[in-house]
């Protein structure tokens, strides 16, 4: 518990996901927010040259999968969908890194690559992404993050082409994106209990509808805690730090 209240649960295995659902991801990105300013000016003295930037982010997929070949050779080490090491920011790391060079290659990207392009990698990171799921190999779990990442930012380079998918409902959602990401454990445990057995097993199947139920039950409570949760808590920061800074203020004068 006391990893989770530091925010240091990432970097301790028996604290990763036991202590609030889903709780890892929160340990892997603030693992990452450490990393951000050195990753990020890294790859961006090597931004004039895509060959560069591509290769750091093949180079480190490329690592993680000989550390995780020799530490199975060796230690008989096993990684599973969901595991520490699955969620861990070792693992996850690919993701960031694809999606910073995505960032700083988005407009070169759209103006070089026709929009067909966005729609092949992105079925064939959808592809490879469900053939791994299904398959569930150790080595494998390695490479899904590095295929799911590469199918968000093609799938983001492909929207952001027409303004019409933008507007206003993926706005909207983003507006609200964060008391989403709190709310949609409770909704995806509601959601799974009520869903037959039989369907859960057809996981592909049942996959598309399952995400947009989760989704669209997930957005109508979160637009209700907006109301009644952030904005009233918003407002309370706000006279806090304004309280704080009158006060500071009074003691330099």
């Amino acid at each position: 518990m006391l990893a989770n209240v530091l925010l240091l649960h990432g970097f301790y295995p028996p604290g990763y996901n036991n202590v609030v659902p889903g709780g890892w991801s929160i340990g892997t990105e603030f693992a990452f927010y450490l990393l951000f300013p050195f990753l990020f000016t890294f790859m961006k003295k090597r931004s004039e040259n895509p060959l560069k930037i591509g290769a750091v982010v093949i180079v480190y997929f490329a690592l993680v999968l000989l550390v995780h070949a020799g530490a199975s050779a060796w230690f008989h080490f096993h990684m599973k969908l969901g595991d520490y090491w699955f969620h861990s920011i070792f693992n996850q790391l690919t993701v960031f890194l694809i999606g910073i060079t995505g960032m700083i290659f988005h407009a070169r990207y759209l103006k070089r690559f026709p929009p067909i392009c966005d729609v092949a990698l992105i079925l064939t990171g959808l592809i490879g992404s469900f053939a791994i799921w299904n398959l569930e190999q150790s080595l494998f779990m390695s490479c899904l993050p590095f295929l799911l990442g590469m199918t968000f930012i093609f799938l983001l380079f492909f929207i952001s082409r027409y303004e019409i998918l933008w507007m206003p409902l993926i706005a909207s959602i983003g507006k609200v994106s964060y008391s989403m990401y709190v709310w949609h454990f409770l909704v995806i445990s509601i959601c799974a209990s009520a869903i037959p057995d039989a369907l859960l097993k057809c996981r592909e199947f049942a996959l598309l509808p399952f995400f947009v139920v989760v989704t669209t039950a997930t957005y109508l409570i979160c637009r209700l805690s907006e109301c009644f949760i952030e904005q009233p808590g918003i407002r309370c920061g706000k006279r806090i730090v304004n309280y704080l800074r009158s006060k500071y203020s009074d003691t330099v004068a």
